[in-house]
């Protein structure tokens, strides 16, 4: 950490030294002349100088221990957070623009892993031979010589209860049957003796059972949590998915639960637990790491990369992110060798035996039975059995050692809502003990077993290799796509139930503008001299609106929510609670920008149930695409858009007016132009009641502007500023037309273009794309396919929620000139072309704008499957890109990475997560799809690119779900941005070679993120009292930088027991993301402004995106705001965040 200020003051320090110098010599440069007095003034002079300056060293050594005390106290101090003068000189230079630092970053390949996921694929043969007991690997023998007196074996067997927040049961149904006895057990029968553990992962239901429990629960809990005796592992509100879920959400859920633990427990979560999540990515190890974690247990892994990773003992390694170029991300990892969490799979490679030491299932338990499918139950131990069943299962624990490079070795015990009475803790708990006792007793045995939990084994590790983690081997890449036996692909869930998929991206859009405008509105009432009682209360009920918002947004996270494998009633569960969480963040925003905009804030006595703004369409049903908003014009109408993003935004936006004369006016109450095009209720038959206007907008960074609608005094011809659209339709049926629209209809259609000045896209006769160009650059062949797949047959395993199977490869949807409509909308800001075809209304959307909407298209694709019958649709585009077999997908919206098509794999396995982005290119161009909502991807041939847009499956595919997934009966909006670059010709960037790693550019960045945050349009409900508000809202001095995203800006909750939420008057986090970008494609329609169309070099200040709000200080934290990482400092220091980083800062409101 290097401090600007620090470095200025040495300077000044020498600057005096030398001015005294400078001075004395000046007043005595005649010295051979003068006297002997003369002479010993000067010599008193010089010795007075000599203390100074002795005095001044002195000063200067302080204030130089002081930085390095500062150094020291910051965990991040190598990450340069901090700049100051000896910055380098290459970041002083930076003229704005993609500057070489940058670029050297993605040019530079990542540092070399020990295992690297792509090579590891690579030598695998896939293979599924018979390993006899352990089914998916091998006959595990074991020498008695390595263990001793001096390396004994160290058993910690980890009581847990895996509790889904809604699978087959609702979340609150899951409480009340099972989880609320789990916890009351948990908490009475752990501290009936020392040494019992235990370990607890959700904090969701933790909350709902906090609330009902008295005060001397909650008091034995935090006992029981101080003293070690229960962990609580990772801390989020749920065990989130790690496939489809965008990493803003993944950092909220997790900042929820961390909050909950820090005010109700004191608690800092220091290990990771994912056992049930379908898959695993390395992003979760990042978010994990930055929160402060330190160790991490993972499950569900491909079993023949269990196998090849327990067969040279790399089962426990440091996972390292495929962009770190020096080992900072390392995070250690356990992952765990067999089938299954359960206790079957666990104790040893043998499943019969370890179910004989799953004491639920006795049969004298009095509970509902649990059987050992091998037929070999339990038995209780007595002092007749014990030593035969102890030899029996430590002969198992020292199998399982064997697969790991230490005599340390984790045990778990338990199972899906285990422990739900205290039966089945007293069986567990009494017969392990028994069991323990015995072992530890027979010094000839060498062994040390317990209960512990994962904070008792990975300490217990870590000083098994005397603190050195470096002796485990570091890996990098991620654990997609999980196959659990034979040729079982668990990649249908990236796509099922694609509609509920986009609902959880709108909910997340809406909390995160709540939250930043929310914060906005916290700041500016501090700043004036009093805050009223009423605006506080008023703001403590918002809170209370967006904490509910941002646990439906973390519920939903859940590997069992967003996936899609829930049942169906479960699932409208999800959506409601979704639907209430865009409903209160759309007040949240309409209220706040109603007072930050209001010119008399001071004596403004808001209201909560007053609505002010009618804000974006409509969400009235959960199960239902929204309502447009229709934008009533019999009087004038105020609209004000928001902008979520700390960059300004100059976009085409399309409103739904009753009439299409209009007038559009800008902040200034200038006229602007505008568009005007109809509105279709059928393929055949237009509006005359509705009408869509497009006009061009800007709105500074975290800001808003208003822009007014009216009618036109005049006619349309009179009116300058209006545009009609042109419409052609490919029909064989005359459509009437509308005023004020022509309509060409015509049998055939010839091939045709739309262009702006950025893109010139063509489209064949069937309005099918066909190609896209860039000025002079070469054309790419862009072609568009629908295709479908079907579900194996006979007596082989289906495809279901979890499982893709197909019969075979796809079919292409075929384009029919006679049976498919085609209409072109053509206009001055915006074209559309829509197609209808079998099963799917595709429409794609050209922009004619100076902003990043003007360098790609929109596609929509309007999916309906009702009625079908185990069948699946897919988008797939044929480009002329030389792509070869690899393509590049996501991770969670934050890192790309390196994907390839293995000749040794099946079809189904070559599907990927694509949670926001997916990208294929040669040496030559980039052709990028952003999507708004996650789905499975796939390249199949060089050159193509596949995205899977919804399945409906009549079967249950034998995963636990028990049903198909046929309740997609309404039509599935899914959306998505393509845009297609150039590269530089002497432009390197991270293309060639092998690199698992790959960088958006940063162009598509700004598309992705315009995509899953739009603008907010908000319609005023009182056009008069509109009419007094101020016309715009700027609180950012300058934009944060086309580099630096602004991920959150979130006030803290305080969560009083048995009170009502409040904002913390002291924490609001500001969590900024420094985005690596490949810088070989031109970075053009980032912003209007020439000065702004650039990135910061990774430079952020506060005190220039917020100038005139938030206190002086800012201070580094941990990821969800748990730990404090240094000193506060100055809201002034500019501060230099690395790529691909993400930070969080505490902010005082």
């Amino acid at each position: 950490m290097r401090i600007r200020k620090t470095s200025l003051l040495f300077g000044l320090s020498c600057l005096i030294v030398f001015g005294c110098i400078v001075l004395l010599l000046g007043k005595n440069k005649n010295l051979a002349g003068e006297d002997q007095n003369d002479v010993e003034d000067l010599e008193k002079k010089v010795k007075k100088l000599e203390q100074d300056l002795k005095r001044n060293y002195e000063i200067v050594q302080k204030i130089g221990k002081s930085v390095s005390d500062l150094l020291k106290e910051s965990p991040i101090q190598n990450e340069n957070v901090l700049k100051g003068t000896n910055v380098k000189q290459d970041l002083l230079k930076s003229d704005g623009k993609s500057v070489t630092n940058d670029c050297l970053f993605v040019e530079k390949p990542p540092l070399q892993p020990d295992v690297q996921m792509l090579n590891l694929y690579s030598k695998m043969k896939f293979d599924n031979p018979d390993g006899g007991v352990w089914k998916q690997g091998w006959d595990v023998q074991y020498d008695d010589g390595q263990f001793s007196a001096q390396n004994k074996l160290k058993v910690f067997v980890v009581p847990h209860s895996h509790n889904d927040p809604g699978w087959i049961k609702t979340f609150q149904k899951y409480y009340e049957d099972q989880t609320r006895h789990i916890l009351n057990n948990m908490v009475r029968k752990v501290s009936e003796m020392d040494n019992r553990k235990f370990i607890w992962a959700e904090i969701s239901y933790l909350d709902l059972w906090w609330k009902e429990s008295d005060q001397e629960s909650r008091d034995k809990l935090k006992q029981l949590v101080d003293n070690g005796q229960i962990e609580i592992v990772t801390g989020g509100w749920v065990m989130n998915d790690e496939a489809n879920t965008h990493y803003y959400a993944m950092i909220e859920q997790l900042t929820t639960g961390h909050e909950w633990l820090k005010q109700k427990l004191g608690f800092s979560p220091r290990n990771g637990w994912a056992i049930d999540p379908f898959g695993y990515s390395s992003s979760m190890a990042y978010l994990l790491k930055r929160s402060g974690l330190e160790n991490m247990v993972i499950q569900r892994v491909h079993y023949a990369v269990k196998k090849a990773m327990a067969a040279q003992k790399n089962l426990e390694f440091r996972w390292r992110q495929n962009w770190d170029r020096d080992g900072q991300t390392d995070m250690l990892c356990h992952m765990m060798p067999f089938y299954s969490y359960d206790v079957p799979h666990t104790c040893g490679p043998d499943p019969k035996i370890c179910c004989q030491f799953d004491f639920r299932r006795l049969s004298s338990s009095g509970q509902s039975p649990i059987h050992c499918p091998w037929k070999a139950p339990p038995q209780p131990i007595t002092n007749v059995n014990v030593e035969k069943r102890a030899t029996l299962l430590l002969d198992q624990y020292r199998k399982k050692s064997t697969l790991y490079k230490t005599n340390v070795l984790l045990v778990q015990l338990g199972d899906d809502f285990r422990y739900d009475t205290a039966t089945e803790f007293d069986q567990q708990f009494i017969n392990y003990q028994k069991l323990f006792d015995y072992m530890n007793s027979r010094s000839d045995w060498n062994v040390e077993a317990q209960f512990g939990t994962l904070k008792d084994y990975f300490d217990s590790l870590r000083d098994n290799v005397a603190q050195s983690v470096e002796r485990f081997p570091s890996l990098s890449g991620d654990f997609f796509t999980y196959a659990d036996i034979d040729d079982h692909y668990w990649s249908g869930y990236y796509t099922t139930r694609p509609f509920y998929k986009q609902l959880d991206r709108v909910l997340e859009s809406y909390v995160r503008s709540a939250e930043i405008i929310y914060s906005m509105t916290w700041s500016h009432l501090h700043r004036m001299s009093t805050v009223s009682e009423r605006s506080r209360n008023w703001m403590s009920r918002m809170m209370a609106l967006l904490s509910d918002a941002r646990r439906h947004l973390g519920l939903f996270q859940h590997h069992d929510g967003i996936t899609g494998t829930a049942k169906d009633h479960v699932v409208q569960d999800y959506a409601k609670m979704m639907q209430t969480g865009i409903q209160d963040s759309q007040t949240i925003i309409q209220q706040c920008a109603h007072f930050l905009l209001h010119p008399d804030q001071a004596d403004l006595e808001p209201q909560l149930n007053t609505r002010h703004f009618l804000v974006d369409d409509e969400y009235s049903k959960p199960n239902e695409l929204p309502l447009k908003t229709l934008i009533d014009l019999r009087n004038s109408k105020r609209i004000v858009f928001y902008n979520s993003l700390a960059s300004e935004r100059v976009q085409v936006v399309t409103l739904r007016v009753s009439h299409y004369n209009v007038e559009v006016l800008n902040e200034k109450s200038e006229l602007i132009q505008v568009q005007v095009s109809p509105v279709f209720i059928t393929s055949h038959q237009l509006s005359n009641e509705e009408f869509e206007i497009s006009f061009i907008i800007s709105v500074s960074p975290l800001g808003m502007s208003t822009y007014t609608i009216r009618k036109c005094v005049g006619t349309v011809q009179e009116n300058t500023n209006l545009n009609v659209a042109r419409v052609v339709v490919r029909d064989s049926r005359s459509i009437d037309s509308v005023v004020p629209f022509t309509v060409d209809v015509k049998e055939r259609l010839d091939p045709f273009t739309l262009e702006n000045s950025h893109l010139k896209a063509s489209f064949d006769s069937n309005g099918l794309l066909s190609s896209i160009s860039h000025g002079e650059r070469e054309t790419a062949s862009v072609a568009i396919q629908f295709v479908h797949y079907g579900t194996r047959r006979g007596n082989q395993m289906m495809s279901g929620a979890y499982l893709f199977l197909p019969d075979g490869p796809a079919q292409v949807v075929e384009a029919n000139a006679e049976e498919n409509g085609v209409r072109i909308v053509e206009g001055s800001i915006r074209s559309q072309v829509v197609v209808t075809l079998p099963l799917i209304v595709h429409q794609v959307t050209l922009h004619r704008s100076p902003g990043i909407d003007g360098l790609h298209l929109d596609i929509d694709n309007l999916v309906n499957l009702s009625g079908q019958r185990n069948l699946e649709v897919a988008m797939r585009f044929v480009t002329n890109v030389n792509s070869g077999a690899a393509f590049y997908s996501d991770l969670n919206g934050l890192q790309m990475t390196r994907r390839e098509k293995w000749e040794q794999l099946p079809l189904q396995a070559q599907f990927y997560p694509m949670p926001a982005m997916a990208y294929i290119e040669d040496s030559a161009t980039r052709i990028t799809l952003a999507t708004k909502q996650p789905l499975g991807v796939a390249s199949l041939s060089s050159g193509q690119l596949e995205v899977m847009l919804d399945r409906r499956l009549n079967q249950d595919d034998n995963r636990g779900l028990g049903q198909g997934i046929l309740d997609n009966v309404v039509p599935t909006l899914n959306s998505f941005r393509l845009l297609v670059e150039p590269r530089i010709v002497t432009c390197k960037g991270s293309h060639g070679g092998r690199r698992p790693d790959g960088y958006p550019s940063l162009s598509a960045h700004r598309s992705l993120h315009d995509l899953l945050y739009p603008v907010h349009q908000l319609v005023a409900d009182n056009d008069d009292s509109a009419k007094k508000l101020h016309d715009n809202f700027k609180p950012a001095l300058s934009p944060s930088g086309s580099d630096i995203h602004v991920v959150n800006l979130r006030t803290g909750t305080q969560l009083p027991d048995d009170q009502a939420v409040e904002p913390s008057p002291s924490s609001v986090s500001l969590v900024l993301h420094r985005l690596g970008f490949d810088c070989c494609f031109p970075p053009s329609g980032l912003d209007s402004s020439a000065d702004n169309n650039n990135n910061n070099n990774g430079e952020f200040s506060l005190d220039k995106l917020f100038p005139d709000y938030f206190g002086n200080r800012i201070r580094s934290m941990s990821l969800t705001s748990l730990q404090h990482q240094g000193p506060a400092i100055e809201k002034s220091f500019t501060i230099a965040l690395r790529p691909m980083e993400i930070y969080t800062f505490e902010l005082q409101p």
